[in-house]
């Protein structure tokens, strides 16, 4: 069984199916911090994994339990955050104009 934070234990969380491999993991959900480009939309943080669902749902008794992957859909603002650019036209932050889409 893997671990990677250390859960809240009085946070929402998810038990869902792994869809890259065949077992079960747990999310801790809540929403991205003041600062954040992503701030206070829903945010989906892994907590742990496992092949027993029984295991997680003994773990984690609160959780919600699903047959399907939960989404998380955050986005981000269109508008670049306050002090984004510098004030010699620069760059504060990734080096790049916000409205640019670079996919």
């Amino acid at each position: 069984m893997t671990q990677l934070i250390q859960p809240n234990p009085n946070a929402n969380k998810t038990i869902e199916p792994d869809k890259r491999r065949d077992g079960f993991n747990v999310y801790e959900w809540g929403t991205y911090p003041k600062g954040s480009v992503l701030e206070g939309q829903d945010r989906k943080t892994f907590v742990d994994a496992s092949s027993d669902q029984y295991e997680l749902k003994l773990k984690y008794p609160g959780a919600e339990v699903f047959d399907h992957v939960v989404e998380c859909t955050a986005t981000v603002n269109a508008n670049a955050p306050a002090n984004y650019y510098a004030g010699d036209g620069g760059f504060y932050d990734a080096g790049e104009y916000w409205g640019e889409d670079d996919y």
